[in-house]
C-alpha cells in the first residue's frame, strides 16, 4: 500500500470516502499515464470502485489499442504531459476514432490555455494534480449514468426501428393482398358484364 506522501508526490490523493450510488454496469476504463506509480494507484482505486481498467504507460500504444477496439472502452482517462504524445493529442486521436468518446484529462500543469484547449477539444472533464481520487470516481459515476441513458435511448431507437421495419413489411404485404383482391373484383365485374 502506498503512503499518503508517496500518493501526493505522484499527484494521486486517495483522501475521503467515495460513496457510490452505482446501479449500472461497471465502466471499462482506459487509463494512460507515463508515471507508473500514479497509474497503478488510479487503477487500484477504480477497480476497487468496481470498474474494469486497462492501463497504458505509452499514449501511442494506448491510441493504437483504442483504434483497434474503441468499443471496448467507456471512458479514457489520460495524463496530459507524457513523452511521445501529450494528452490533448491523444484526445484528438480518440475523437477521430469515436467522436462521442468520453475523455478525462489529468494534468500537473495549471496553465490556463491548457485547460481551455482541453475544453475546446471537448474533454469530458479536466483535473489538476494532485487530484482527489474521490472526485475522479464521482465524475466516473456521472459518466456512467450518462452512458446508461445513452444506451437506453439507443435501445429504444433500435426497438422503434425494428417495429417500423415490421410495420412497413406488414403494410407492403397488406397492400399486395388489397391489389390482388381489387384485381379479383374487377375480373368478376368484367365477367358479369
Amino acid at each position: 500500500m502506498m503512503t499518503g506522501s508517496l500518493q501526493q508526490e505522484h499527484g494521486c490523493e486517495t483522501g475521503g470516502d467515495h460513496w457510490h450510488e452505482w446501479d449500472m454496469r461497471p465502466l471499462r476504463l482506459m487509463l494512460i499515464d507515463d508515471d507508473r506509480v500514479c497509474l497503478a494507484l488510479l487503477a487500484q482505486a477504480c477497480e476497487a470502485a468496481g470498474h474494469f481498467c486497462e492501463t497504458f504507460s505509452s499514449p501511442v500504444r494506448a491510441l493504437q489499442a483504442y483504434s483497434r477496439e474503441s468499443r471496448a472502452y467507456d471512458v479514457v482517462l489520460s495524463d496530459l504531459m507524457m513523452p511521445e504524445m501529450n494528452g490533448l493529442q491523444l484526445l484528438q486521436g480518440v475523437r477521430e476514432i469515436a467522436p462521442q468518446a468520453l475523455v478525462i484529462i489529468v494534468s500537473g500543469c495549471s496553465d490556463f490555455n491548457t485547460v481551455v484547449d482541453a475544453i475546446n477539444y471537448r474533454a469530458y472533464s479536466f483535473f489538476l494534480k494532485p487530484f482527489n481520487i474521490g472526485d475522479i470516481l464521482t465524475t466516473l459515476d456521472r459518466a456512467g449514468r450518462e452512458l446508461e441513458k445513452q444506451r437506453k435511448v439507443q435501445d429504444e431507437q433500435d426497438l422503434l426501428l425494428k417495429e417500423y421495419i415490421k410495420l412497413k413489411r406488414d403494410f407492403g404485404e397488406a397492400r399486395m393482398r388489397l391489389r390482388k383482391f381489387e384485381a379479383k373484383i374487377l375480373a368478376q365485374k368484367d365477367i358479369e358484364v
